[in-house]
């Protein structure tokens, strides 16, 4: 039996195929590419001809029945929109071969002329499509929003006017619920921006540019956007307004915070036990602060993934507490609170967590399926619980000694995670913010927010090079954390904070040695030891310029320890031998 003649729209549908997404599991599986005699683009139309040979085999008569009975619409891809009134040509020119080929010898000549649509395939067979209006539906145009059309169609495409009936319908039923004529002036501005806060935050969600995040939806990063907008906008405001305008306006959003706090220290007794309470460490310790703590590098984890970043943050943030315990009585804490209950317990159980986390989601196959395909409600609940986590799961590999750039860059992440967590204890204490406040609470859930998508967008600079400006929610966090640097700052200068404090000489010293020695290391290593160098590890040179790496680490080592409260190990020592040399080495004092 000879195999089918094939309709001008079985190469239409092929064709289609072929265009729709290169990822596309059938197209790459089911067909093969077809001969391209030409294609050229003029004007947003597309011309394509096709040469197609019928040959009687068992191969093409298999390929058409999985033609016949694929799903084609897991292979559309969102591309871009085209216009409503754009249409498709189907020229065909049919030459017939000798009598005695049959179909054998029989070739068709198809020219196709297609406007730059988005090639939205259906989900149904051949056999059930009528003849007068399969082009329409294969060229049904996508949405550019489609992006798990194995969930659901309708989650995946924009509801533009849905939200905008939802916020005007929202917005009356504010107005119902709030606007009486005896509430006060405060009230009533608290209403009007956080209605205005409403507003802004969705029409991010529907307008905004998207993240490369797209797990629960595509929604939430477009509104996590729109609130760092927000707040940036905020932050630039602030900015301008001297200290007391700031508390005056902090005073009429919670009156709690004109009250100032006093500073509590955790190095006032540093024993781990006592005669009275020998579980003294562990009752003084041991809070709902410490699980906080663990959650805190649980997410910092599963944003950076990578065990080495995460520990360089941990150690990282202690040594920053030890230098600035001078400036805020907040850092200084016991050597075991350091070590043992920080970076031990806290932030090593955290990422214990996380890496558990992330070799779970790394060694997790993510086949998603139609939701109305699953048989079963349990089936259901778990691909819904299934779309809080990632569609696809990609270890970040950041290779800091890759080259002087990538070390700037991945230098520059650590230091704005650490600025993050310094501007939050310095915030507290001008703003007279307890630890419990719920302002703090919601500015780290923004700032975790943020740099989730900021660091996928990130790492996508740093290493596609075909990637030339960094994303929309990178450029906006990174701004922000500017802008909320700045404010800090100013509001500490206009307030006389930490005017008197002065760095000791047992922190300073060791600074300046360290930052003396990495910088010698960083032009030699880059600059002297070769790339093959770099790459085995080894010789004579790579130990000697590693040696300057060793020593900035030991210096800051020993900072810490000098700089420990209760311990204070080597500091009279050290700051007896300085103190001669004081007046050459530490002029700016």
């Amino acid at each position: 039996m000879h195999s089918p003649a094939s309709t001008p729209f079985d190469l239409l549908m092929l064709h289609s195929l072929h265009l729709s997404c290169p990822i596309s599991v059938f197209s790459h599986l089911f067909f093969s590419p077809p001969a391209h005699a030409s294609h050229r683009s003029a004007f947003g139309v597309h011309t394509h001809t096709h040469t197609h040979t019928h040959t009687h085999t068992h191969m093409h008569q298999g390929q058409d029945d999985r033609v016949a009975g694929a799903e084609y619409r897991r292979a559309a891809c969102g591309a871009e929109s085209a216009p409503r009134s754009a249409e498709a040509q189907l020229l065909s020119e049919k030459s017939g071969g000798n009598d005695n080929e049959g179909t054998h010898g029989r070739k068709e000549r198809h020219t196709l002329h297609l406007s730059p649509l988005n090639l939205e395939l259906t989900g149904h067979p051949l056999e059930s499509v009528s003849a007068t209006h399969r082009a329409d539906r294969l060229l049904k145009p996508a949405s550019p929003w489609a992006r798990e059309l194995d969930f659901s169609d309708r989650a995946y495409t924009p509801h533009t006017v849905f939200v905008l009936l939802s916020i005007l319908i929202s917005i009356l039923a504010m107005l119902r619920c709030y606007y009486y004529p005896n509430m006060s002036v405060t009230a009533k501005v608290k209403a009007g921006l956080f209605a205005a806060a409403f507003v802004f935050i969705g029409f991010g969600a529907v307008h905004l540019p998207d993240s490369l995040l797209v797990r629960p939806h595509p929604a939430v990063w477009r509104g996590v956007l729109a609130l760092g907008v927000l707040y940036l906008v905020f932050l630039t405001f602030m900015v301008f307004q001297d200290l007391e305008t700031v508390r005056m306006i902090m005073g009429y959003y919670d009156a709690s915070l004109l009250t100032k706090l006093p500073e509590r220290t955790y190095a006032q007794d540093c024993r781990m036990s006592t005669e009275e309470d020998p579980w003294f460490f562990a009752h003084t310790s041991f809070d709902a602060f410490l699980i906080a703590h663990s959650l805190g590098y649980v997410v910092k984890m599963l944003m950076l993934r990578d065990w080495r970043m995460v520990t360089a943050v941990s150690i990282g943030f202690e040594v920053v507490e030890v230098t600035f315990q001078h400036v805020l009585p907040n850092f200084r804490e016991c050597w075991w609170d350091h070590i043992i209950l920080d970076v031990l317990i806290c932030n090593g159980g955290g990422m214990l967590v996380g890496m558990w986390l992330l070799r779970k989601l790394n060694a997790k196959r993510y086949t998603w399926i139609a939701l109305k395909e699953i048989p079963t409600v349990k089936g259901k609940a778990k691909r819904l619980l299934g779309q809080l986590g990632p569609r696809s799961f990609e270890r970040y590999n950041w290779n800091i000694f890759q080259s002087p750039i990538r070390f700037f860059q991945v230098t520059g992440i650590l230091m704005l995670m650490l600025l993050q967590e310094l501007n939050c204890f310095t915030m507290k204490s001008i703003l007279y913010m307890a630890p419990t406040h719920h302002l703090v609470t919601c500015r780290l859930a923004l700032w975790a927010l943020l740099a989730t998508s900021c660091l996928r967008e990130l790492y996508e600079y740093m290493t596609n090079t075909r990637i030339k400006r960094i994303g929309t929610t990178a450029w906006v966090a990174i701004l922000g954390m500017g802008m909320e640097t700045i404010w800090i700052t100013k509001m500490a200068i206009e307030g006389q904070y930490f005017q008197d404090a002065v760095m000791p000489t047992h922190i300073a010293a060791p600074w300046m040695v360290a930052i003396a020695a990495l910088g010698v290391w960083l032009v030699l290593y880059f600059g002297v030891l070769s790339l093959e160098q770099r790459n085995r590890r080894r010789g004579a040179a790579y130990v000697l310029v590693n040696s300057f790496f060793y020593a900035a680490a030991v210096c800051v080592l020993a900072l810490f320890l000098m700089g420990l409260p209760d311990l204070q190990i080597g500091r009279q020592a050290f700051e007896s031998a300085m103190a001669p040399y004081e007046p050459y080495i530490f002029f700016w004092r």
